[in-house]
């Protein structure tokens, strides 16, 4: 008899424990956010703190040409159509060619490459799909800039500079 009722009261206090151990546990997590993130929601670049000498455009064609952005104001103007693009992660897709090829270059040499390609975008080495009327924006403002469009040059390790003939003759 006297372990019946020792059983009683062993069971008794472990529900109890029990109970207060999963009060404890909520109260805990009740506090704690989970945040979801949708892996396909639309951002931004975030190019608007990010400080650069100038920006190098280099567009396809023939020739192939480039223009390189030195006025503070077309900086900020381009710096801005970019951070208000929407993008949307992809997988690394299969591309071929490029529209423009965007390298903002700051004082470390820590440079911010960016390249359209048609309705995707390349930025911070990964893919992202873009509104297919980005391109055609893009290169409205470009040909607003007021710069020397030239052929581009490659600088080789010892600081020479040439033309790299970028078409067949």
């Amino acid at each position: 008899m006297f372990r019946g009722r020792l059983k009683k009261i062993l069971f008794v206090v472990l529900i109890f424990i029990l109970i207060g151990v999963i009060l404890f546990g909520m109260r805990v997590f009740k506090n704690r956010k989970v945040k979801i993130s949708k892996p396909d929601s639309n951002r931004n670049m975030s190019l608007l703190n990010y400080s650069c000498k100038y920006i190098k455009i280099i567009r396809t064609g023939n020739p192939v040409m480039e223009k390189r952005v030195t006025s503070s104001d077309d900086i900020k103007r381009i710096k801005k159509f970019f951070t208000s693009i929407k993008i949307k992660k992809i997988p690394n897709p299969h591309v071929k060619g490029w529209a423009f090829s965007i390298t903002m270059v700051n004082n470390n040499k820590d440079d911010l490459s960016i390249s359209i390609f048609g309705d995707k975008i390349s930025y911070n080495d990964s893919f992202y799909s873009i509104d297919k009327n980005v391109p055609q924006e893009f290169h409205k403002i470009y040909n607003e800039l007021h710069y020397v469009e030239q052929r581009p040059k490659i600088q080789t390790f010892d600081g020479i500079e040439f033309e790299k003939d970028y078409y067949k003759k």
